[in-house]
């Protein structure tokens, strides 16, 4: 992990494949986000004194993404059956391809979006779409809020809280990860 004073930053997430994706970094007082969109990338920075919330909220892109394979495993499998020779054993790797992608699905577990809130905004982290990963990343960040909100506390600072965050979260079916308050 980053030590306070250091230069650079660390990473958080892995390198997303695809064009559209992201990764998230932990620099000095900050999270990085960076989202790249095909052919160029944007960058945000949320330090963590004015970080109010954070939420993940469950999404159903990993149960469509199942059916999707699902779909795309029963005609081939269909085929593997119907037809001899050479037919019976492309359709019959087809089908393997699609189960091994329902199978990769399946391990990478729920899908999510997480949300950071601060004064002036409230923001879609893209580099966090598992359930899993971002309660993993947010473990490692709660910690550090914390020190940069009791610090910013203590020198005299305007640490609010999100009052709103935790009621509007309970109604649209989100979960906060700290009670529906702030890290403070």
């Amino acid at each position: 992990m980053i030590e306070p004073g250091s230069e650079g930053y660390e990473p958080l997430t892995p390198k997303t494949s695809g064009v559209i994706g992201g990764r998230l970094w932990i620099g000095e007082g900050h999270i990085l986000s960076v989202e790249d969109h095909f052919f160029f990338q944007r960058y945000r920075r949320f330090y963590f004194k004015d970080i109010q919330a954070v939420w993940v909220q469950n999404t159903p892109a990993a149960a469509l993404w199942a059916i999707f394979w699902i779909v795309c495993a029963l005609p081939f499998l269909f085929l593997a059956f119907s037809f001899p020779g050479g037919a019976r054993t492309i359709s019959g790797i087809a089908t393997a391809f699609c189960l091994a992608m329902l199978l990769v699905n399946h391990q990478r577990g729920q899908s999510c979006s997480v949300y950071i809130q601060t004064a002036v905004q409230t923001r879609k982290i893209a580099a966090l779409k598992r359930r899993k990963r971002a309660e993993d990343v947010l473990e490692i960040l709660r910690p550090w809020i914390q020190m940069a909100q009791e610090e910013a506390g203590a020198a005299g600072g305007s640490v609010r809280s999100a009052p709103s965050a935790g009621k509007s979260a309970a109604r649209s079916g989100e979960e906060s990860l700290d009670g529906g308050s702030a890290f403070s």
